[in-house]
């Protein structure tokens, strides 16, 4: 198949998902290019940008506002749209995956009779498009527009239907864990200063307000302020304001010889960095199907998340996890510190989480289900 994905360059879904199809297929990708964000390194994948009415301007400017680049996002759809159907056409694509809410908008611009295949991100569907009205109307025409929708959750999947997701042709694809990286294993080499007696705290998700960082800091200190010996890891501290306001909570803390910022992190990094962890920490606001959650469970680290739908989906029969309430201090720093002074709990979440998080949470089955999806999809389409 020739398959043309629709989406950012930066992302890094895509880059995990077009790895398995550039093996047996031809592989197109179309972004809006953002000079600001940094593309993932691509094989054997034609990758086509174009910066629209501004994202010109944007770029020489060296902007980093994430407002001005959605603007051009909007106004820019139609000029996106005809370059997308010029890239059908020359390359006979036979399917179109859209990733993410705006670009499964753009898809519904196309005029080439291809078939579309909508992936929405979790708070897309779960988050902005119910209280939005932009974002509804957003996620209502690509709903009308695909052919196939995938999501990650039954959640996801019950908020789209509420905005006109399609009920058959809707299916769960999780974004699935490379088991050939992400797995348990002792580092040789001491990667990051820290005392044998420390306890290693590690925070995967990204610097947003959806990821309540500032929660996670404020049950930090109050457990440093009991005396216990700790350290947190926080991953990417750069490029907007929220990430500035963090380091300088951590500062007005007086905590920052107990904090270390990550940068950007290629895959490998990430996982040794959850196999240095003693503890991973993931509480957001929202969550649709964590896949830094699953990956430190593959990695046999005890983690503590929210207490959110997705957390009972596929995990009832053993306690694999730790939950919290959402934004609570006191919920998190209980839970934290339970994990801390009792290693035999921590051993026992690190072997349920291995045995259970294998059975739905495989990059490489997933990618054959989604494989199968589009060859169906194709064979309709050259029938009809």
């Amino acid at each position: 198949m020739n398959i043309l994905y629709i989406s950012s360059s930066a992302d890094w879904h895509i880059d995990l998902w077009v790895k398995y199809f550039t093996k047996r297929h031809k592989v197109f990708l179309f972004s809006d290019k953002e000079d600001y964000l940094q593309a993932q390194p691509y094989e054997n994948v034609k990758v086509f940008l174009s910066t629209g009415i501004l994202g010109r301007y944007l770029n020489l400017l060296n902007s980093k506002s994430q407002k001005l680049y959605q603007l051009n996002k909007l106004i820019s759809v139609k000029i996106f749209a005809k370059k997308i159907d010029t890239i059908i056409e020359e390359n006979s694509i036979d399917v179109v995956h859209a990733h993410s809410l705006y670009y499964g908008f753009l898809a519904s611009f196309i005029s080439k009779n291809v078939p579309v295949i909508f992936t929405p991100m979790g708070s897309d569907i779960i988050l902005n498009a119910q209280k939005n009205y932009i974002y509804q109307f957003m996620a209502q025409r690509a709903f009308l527009k695909s052919k196939v929708v995938t999501g990650d959750s039954q959640l996801l999947r019950k908020m789209g239907y509420k905005l006109g997701a399609r009920k058959n042709d809707n299916f769960i694809i999780q974004n699935g864990v490379d088991t050939t990286i992400f797995y348990p294993k002792k580092l040789t080499k001491k990667i990051i200063q820290k005392k044998n007696d420390e306890i290693l705290i590690f925070s995967p998700r990204g610097m947003m307000p959806v990821y309540n960082i500032d929660i996670i800091i404020k049950a930090f200190k109050s457990l440093i302020d009991e005396g216990l010996g700790l350290k947190l890891m926080i991953c990417f501290p750069f490029g907007n304001n929220y990430g500035d306001e963090m380091k300088a909570k951590i500062n007005e803390y007086g905590l920052n010889e107990k904090v270390i910022w990550l940068s950007k992190l290629t895959y490998l990094e990430m996982a040794n960095c959850y196999n240095m962890a003693d503890i991973v920490v993931s509480v957001p606001s929202s969550d649709s199907s964590p896949k830094s959650v699953y990956e430190a469970m593959f990695c046999g680290k005890p983690v503590v998340v929210s207490d959110l739908e997705w957390s009972y989906e596929n995990f009832n029969k053993k306690k694999c996890f730790e939950r919290v309430k959402v934004r609570d201090v006191i919920s998190l720093s209980s839970s934290l510190r339970k994990l801390i002074n009792n290693e035999s709990l921590r051993d026992e979440l690190s072997v349920n989480a291995i045995e259970e998080v294998s059975k739905k949470f495989s990059y490489q089955k997933n990618m054959e289900k989604m494989e199968t999806i589009m060859r169906n999809i194709q064979q309709t389409q050259t029938l009809s």
